[in-house]
């Protein structure tokens, strides 16, 4: 017997509705998401420059400098600074040096203006917590009176530390 093919379609079709598929059970669960956002700080320093001098240091000359620090919201964080690459140097004077002939001139970084407290790597923390914005800082700087110099220029290097 020789079926058509309209009538084998049909046939196909009638068998496929007419059994409806079913379920037996359902189960749920729950799946966890999460997000860690690490806190995360930079900071950037513009140069502290003294400015000409004569040999005889007879007032005081002062400086300052900017220290820009960006750290994540809620992020806390303090800045300190080394004592500076100075053969002798310390935080009672830190010492820029004549690259020509190794003379020294005493200097200091304060973190007021009115060069009372000195910025150091242990004592003297700046602290401060992250809004997502630059924050400025300044450091006053101090050459003190009563020094003399030979000529050329005198340098020194700083370490600024942000631990947050």
């Amino acid at each position: 017997m020789k079926y058509s093919k309209p009538l084998l379609v049909g046939a196909f079709a009638l068998a496929s509705t007419a059994l409806p598929m079913s379920h037996a059970a359902t189960t749920t669960n729950t799946m966890a998401v999460s997000l860690t956002v690490v806190g995360t700080c930079a900071v950037a320093t513009t140069p502290m420059v003294f400015g000409p001098s004569s040999s005889t240091i007879s007032s005081d000359v002062d400086a300052t400098s900017t220290l820009e620090v960006v750290c994540t919201t809620g992020t806390a964080y303090d800045i300190t600074m080394d004592i500076g690459t100075g053969a002798g140097a310390s935080y009672a004077a830190r010492q820029l040096t004549n690259a020509s002939d190794s003379t020294t001139v005493n200097y200091n970084l304060y973190t007021d203006p009115g060069y009372a407290v000195v910025w150091d790597d242990d004592n003297t923390k700046v602290t401060g917590t992250g809004d997502n914005t630059a924050q400025d800082f300044t450091v006053y700087g101090r050459v003190p009176s009563g020094q003399t110099a030979s000529q050329g220029d005198f340098t020194d290097t700083i370490v600024v530390t942000l631990t947050f």
